[in-house]
């Protein structure tokens, strides 16, 4: 479904954002046993996170700070696993809407 990205961030707290990634977006979790690092995968999109505590959060740079753009096959799909898999996703305020009625976005 997803198409491809390789991203690499920095995360304050790399085992909350493993949490995040896996529990809420549906990532699987691989590099554990590399310090301070995790990979996080789900279908050919890859994200390496590296775990930099006095890194700025993004929402303290600015709205434009961090953009990604990813290309999936089906969004309404996604929209769907997210809102089945996801219990913090689907609790977000009108984020399992249908997607004629919002852009989806998703907020950490």
């Amino acid at each position: 479904m997803l198409k491809q990205p390789r991203l690499v961030i920095a995360v304050r707290d790399l085992a909350r954002s493993a949490d995040f990634y896996s529990d809420v977006l549906g990532f699987s979790i691989e590099w554990k046993e590399v310090p301070g690092w995790r990979l996080f995968r789900r279908d050919a999109c890859t994200i390496m996170a590296g775990e930099c505590p006095d890194t700025p959060a993004a929402r303290e740079l600015g709205e434009h700070s961090y953009m990604a753009y990813i290309e999936v096959d089906d969004v309404t799909g996604l929209h769907k696993d997210l809102c089945r898999w996801s219990r913090l996703f689907a609790q977000s305020p009108g984020a399992c809407e249908s997607l004629e009625s919002r852009p989806l976005t998703v907020t950490a």
